[in-house]
């Protein structure tokens, strides 16, 4: 199966996984070109670009423009097996959905480390063994606490 990965930012991407992308698939993003280097395609929805999603890993702030940005119908437009990741905020994503389409099989598999009532996680996430958890603690290293301070 050829691995389709999407990053669906609204603003800036985070420069670790920029830089990820440009050494694993080298793309060269320019909104005015559809057709990019190592092959990324520009889409100008989310649902024109959701149905090439293998890998849809969710890297925008909460907004009113994002509450919810991914949710039933928007899952529907994925591949079946797709892996949803998201780290940007809990609100992007409604969570009933998600857990649904975790339930049916039509997404392989999320990890998730935001959640839409922190801290407390919905129940539902924590039965299923396709669904990873972890606490919005990314910045958390021995060396960042070192710089912080």
């Amino acid at each position: 199966m050829r691995k389709r990965p999407v990053v669906l930012v609204t603003r800036k991407l985070p420069e670790a996984v920029e830089d990820r992308l440009r050494r694993d698939y080298e793309p060269r993003l320019n909104p005015q070109d559809r057709l990019y280097e190592g092959g990324a395609i520009y889409h100008q929805t989310a649902e024109e670009l959701l149905p090439h999603c293998d890998f849809l890993a969710m890297h925008c702030p909460a907004t009113p423009e994002t509450h919810r940005l991914l949710d039933g119908v928007r899952i529907a437009l994925l591949p079946d097996g797709a892996i949803v990741v998201n780290t940007a905020r809990g609100s992007v994503v409604d969570e009933e959905a998600l857990i649904t389409a975790l339930k049916s099989g039509k997404l392989a598999a999320a990890g998730l480390d935001v959640y839409n009532n922190e801290p407390h996680i919905n129940a539902a996430f924590r039965e299923l063994p396709n669904t990873f958890l972890l606490p919005h603690i990314g910045s958390a290293t021995r060396e960042t606490r070192d710089r912080v301070a």
